[in-house]
């Protein structure tokens, strides 16, 4: 009898092996370049909201100037998006990918239809500027939840997929900024008032939003993106079947009918025959909380698994956009030069957006720096903060770092902040999912975001803290006075 269960399991499991090993079928090709051009415009949908924001800067200091926007906007934005991308992580088994990427779309339209609104309310005096930033903190931090929800679903999307598809992802992001950045130059000056520019800047965001919640249902239709998503779950699935059968055991009862085979856990049997039947809810119980804990347990063990594999780029990938954010946009929008106006905080923002995007599609070519030579130049990106420090601190004993001098040097630097966050920042976020195994690539993607946007989230921190200590109010230094730079009712 035993050796008959052991060999109907024995027999079963093989089977399941045998399963395992049959070579797949080649997966379908990206007919030309699909997918690949599809991520990169969904991409650039999940970080329009933010770079809207951002490009918006000079509108929002001129509505809000006791506020210092700068520093408020990415920081609130940061904040909510990481608290969300980290429940991503835990919830990511629990919600559909394409429920969580809906969500998003949803939430991004209501807060850009917010700004739009807000800007009505205060030019007709119903709200005060007070409450309109209050409110504006608000809807930014609203569309914060649904970044955080689509860019940790995005990334484990695209580390599904072979390599070249997070770099998609990456470009896709970095030309979101240069096309938000070239939205706000024309509307800014070809608009006439401040006002006008500003509401359609807003409104083109909008609707390209509107546009990338439909153009995302084309890609869930792609055999390729299928053919992926099935890979990488069919396997867990196939194991955790295998795991089942070998904790098993085989029972033959006879019945009227003839024989009835079952497979119960081996744990079970021996509870029914050693318990009685109110000691033996306790005990459920008891299992229960023991497999949960356990669950727990694994599941962190299996993150410091993946964390020990990936942590040069884990750790390059925070350095470059921590640098990144504690300079951009906080110091780079209080470099003046008065004769221009508000003007080089736009070009500022251009440059950094131009130079990040071209900067990302040079990782398509041959040659690239290893992981630990990725790590020492996202060490030594460091050095670049002090030059834009010296920007905003001029000194008449050294005139390189004075007006005009020093808004040159500050779209230098901020050149040079944007190439190197673009390029290195991509090949951090492509190592770690081609370092992991298959069932692992998911998960190590979202992991890949959220140190990206802890980077971000502590730079902006910093710069939250300190920036107000050194930088000068632009309108005062540059001899006007708030009661005529700023709008009132």
């Amino acid at each position: 009898m035993e050796e008959s269960q052991e060999t109907l399991v024995d027999e079963t499991v093989n089977r399941s092996l045998e399963e395992e090993k049959d070579s797949p079928a080649p997966p379908p090709k990206d007919r030309y370049s699909g997918v690949y051009i599809i991520l990169i415009l969904l991409s650039l949908g999940f970080l329009t909201p933010f770079q809207s924001y951002v490009a918006g800067l000079d509108y929002f200091t001129y509505l809000y100037p006791n506020h210092r926007p700068e520093l408020a906007l990415p920081l609130s934005y940061l904040i909510v998006t990481l608290v969300f991308i980290t429940i991503t992580i835990g919830l990511i088994n629990y919600f559909p990918l394409k429920f969580r990427i809906c969500i998003g779309y949803a939430i991004f339209i209501i807060s850009l239809s917010t700004v739009l609104l807000l800007d009505f309310g205060i030019h007709n005096c119903t709200i005060s500027t007070e409450t309109g930033f209050i409110l504006m903190l608000l809807s930014v931090m609203f569309s914060g939840i649904g970044s955080g929800v689509q860019q940790g679903s995005y990334y484990g999307l695209s580390g599904m997929l072979p390599e070249k598809y997070t770099q998609a992802v990456m470009l896709g992001e970095a030309i979101a900024g240069s096309l938000v950045a070239i939205n706000r130059i024309i509307t800014k000056a070809a608009s006439g008032p401040e006002r006008t520019g500003t509401l359609i800047f807003f409104g083109i965001s909008l609707l390209f939003i509107i546009a990338c919640f439909g153009l995302q249902f084309m890609l869930w239709k792609s055999p390729f993106v299928k053919y992926y998503m099935k890979q990488n779950t069919s396997k867990e699935s196939k194991k955790s079947e295998i795991k089942c059968i070998k904790n098993c055991q085989c029972l033959r009862n006879r019945t009227s009918d003839g024989y009835n085979i079952q497979l119960r856990s081996r744990e079970e049997l021996d509870e029914e025959s050693e318990e009685e039947i109110e000691e033996k809810i306790e005990m459920i119980s008891s299992s229960k909380l023991k497999k949960v804990k356990k669950l727990f347990i694994n599941g962190l063990v299996f993150r410091y698994r993946i964390l020990k594999k990936i942590w040069q780029p884990f750790i390059s990938v925070f350095l470059i956009f921590f640098v990144t954010l504690l300079v951009f946009p906080s110091i780079t929008s209080n470099v003046q030069y008065c004769k221009i106006g508000d003007w080089p905080i736009v070009i500022n923002i251009a440059l950094f957006n131009f130079s990040d995007t071209i900067s990302r599609i040079f990782c398509l070519l041959p040659y690239r720096f290893k992981p630990k030579s990725l790590l020492i130049i996202s060490i030594l990106r460091l050095l670049l903060v002090p030059l834009l420090i010296l920007c905003v601190t001029p000194s008449p004993t050294n005139p390189i770092f004075s007006p005009p001098f020093n808004m040159v040097v500050s779209f230098i630097t901020i050149t040079v902040i944007g190439a190197t966050n673009g390029y290195f920042g991509t090949l951090g976020m492509q190592y770690a999912p081609n370092i992991v195994s298959n069932n692992e690539k998911e998960l190590t993607g979202v992991i890949m975001v959220l140190i990206l946007l802890g980077g971000l989230f502590v730079g902006s921190l910093v710069a939250f803290i300190w920036a107000p200590l050194m930088s000068l109010d632009t309108y005062m230094a540059c001899g006007s006075t708030n009661d005529t730079a700023v709008f009132k009712c």
